[in-house]
């Protein structure tokens, strides 16, 4: 009887510390119930900023793209204005044109300047415009000389273009041919 004596009493006395424990651990539960209703109102706005943060890094990012094309393009322009030929070009066209039709054995008979005009597109810009005429001769391989020297003007300088290329019957001979250009030129003022 003893043992069981002493384990009463041990019951008795654990019974007031249970009942303790129990309604410490509510009374604990009841206080930091609306800490843990505040985390988890915390952790959703937490996640929710988070969103907003990556749309706001995905719009930024959208944003930085035109803006580096922009720069880009911006360096684009300056490096085309350098090449632009500058107000010397109306006088230097003439020689360069007889230049790169001596190299395929053809001379420019004539060049003449037709007329310079500002250019309403383009601010701070003319256009000019020549007549060239190319003796071509009897023999057949010289228009496709011609031909290859037109393009390669063109193409060696951007910003002239040929507007029209005709061969015809030289007036005064028949037999020969000569080659009719119409050339126009962009350059700075």
């Amino acid at each position: 009887m003893s043992i069981l004596a002493s384990g009463t009493e041990m019951l008795r006395g654990l019974v007031p510390v249970l009942l303790a424990a129990g309604l410490a651990w509510a009374a604990s539960d009841s206080s930091i119930k609306p800490h843990r209703e505040r985390e988890k109102v915390d952790r959703d706005a937490t996640a929710g900023l988070e969103e907003k943060i990556e749309r706001a890094h995905a719009a930024i990012r959208e944003t930085r793209t035109p803006e580096s094309q922009d720069l880009a393009l911006a360096w684009e322009i300056d490096r085309l204005e350098q090449e632009m030929p500058g107000p010397s070009t109306p006088v230097l066209l003439p020689e360069e044109l007889k230049q790169r039709f001596a190299r395929h054995g053809l001379s420019v008979s004539t060049v003449r300047l037709v007329k310079v005009h500002e250019d309403s597109d383009l601010p701070g810009y003319q256009r000019g415009h020549w007549a060239a005429e190319v003796p071509i001769g009897e023999a057949g391989h010289k228009v496709a000389e011609a031909l290859l020297a037109v393009a390669e003007f063109e193409q060696h300088h951007l910003f002239v273009r040929i507007q029209e290329f005709v061969i015809r019957s030289d007036p005064e001979d028949p037999a020969r041919r000569i080659a009719f250009l119409n050339v126009t030129a962009l350059f700075r003022k």
